[in-house]
C-alpha cells in the first residue's frame, strides 16, 4: 500500500480501481459488499497498528476476525497489491468516494430469477450478460418463485420474460386442447 500522499481526483485512475473491482463482482449486491469490506479493511490497515505488514497476512486476518466468507476473501484478494498500492492514508476517502461514485454509474439489469443462484453460479450469470448485454453490466437479482424455471430480464426499461411459466401461459389454448383429446367425454377440465 502506498505510502506517499498525494491528491485523489484522478478519473482514470478511478476507472482502472474499478474495473480491477468488476474483474471478479458481478452483481449489485455483491458490489457494494465488497466496497464496504474494502473500506473497513482500509481503515484497519491504516488506523490500526499492525505487527505483521504483508497485505494478505493482514487481509486474512481481518477476515477471520469479521468472520466473512472465504469468496469474499478470495474476491478481495484476487484485486492484488496493485490495487491496494493506490491507497493512502490521505487519499483513503476521496479515493473511495470516488469508486463507489463511478460504481453508481454502472449499467443495471435486473435478472428474475425462480431461485437464489450459489455463489458458483453468480459469475456465470455475470460474465453471459457482460457478454451479451453490457460490458460493464451489473446483475441485481431478483427472486420470483412464480417463474417456475427460466428467467425474466429488464435492461434499460425493456421487459424480456423467457421463463417457463411465460411459455405455459402462451401455449395454454394448445396444452388444454391436447389434454381436451385424451380426456373421457363429460369429464370437465379444470382451468
Amino acid at each position: 500500500i502506498a505510502s506517499s500522499a498525494r491528491a485523489y481526483t484522478d478519473v482514470t485512475e478511478t476507472n482502472q480501481l474499478l474495473e480491477t473491482i468488476l474483474t471478479n463482482t458481478y452483481s449489485t449486491a455483491d458490489l457494494r459488499n465488497r466496497l464496504t469490506l474494502l473500506r473497513e479493511f482500509l481503515e484497519d490497515y491504516f488506523f490500526t497498528p499492525h505487527e505483521h505488514p504483508n497485505l494478505i497476512f493482514l487481509l486474512n486476518e481481518f477476515f477471520v476476525k469479521k468472520d466473512e466468507s472465504r469468496d469474499e476473501f478470495n474476491a478481495l484478494n484476487a484485486w492484488g497489491d496493485g490495487l491496494y498500492s493506490q491507497f493512502t492514508k490521505e487519499n483513503l476517502y476521496p479515493a473511495l468516494d470516488s469508486i463507489e461514485k463511478s460504481a453508481a454509474d454502472l449499467p443495471t439489469v435486473t435478472l428474475f430469477l425462480p431461485f437464489a443462484p450459489t455463489p458458483y453460479e453468480t459469475p456465470r450469470l455475470g460474465k453471459w450478460l457482460r457478454r451479451n448485454v453490457d460490458p460493464r453490466a451489473l446483475m441485481e437479482v431478483k427472486i420470483d418463485i412464480s417463474l417456475i424455471g427460466g428467467c425474466a430480464v429488464s435492461y434499460k426499461g425493456i421487459y424480456r420474460d423467457y421463463s417457463l411459466k411465460y411459455y405455459l401461459l402462451r401455449s395454454k389454448v394448445a396444452i388444454l386442447k391436447v389434454i381436451g383429446d385424451y380426456v373421457r367425454p363429460g369429464v370437465e377440465i379444470a382451468v
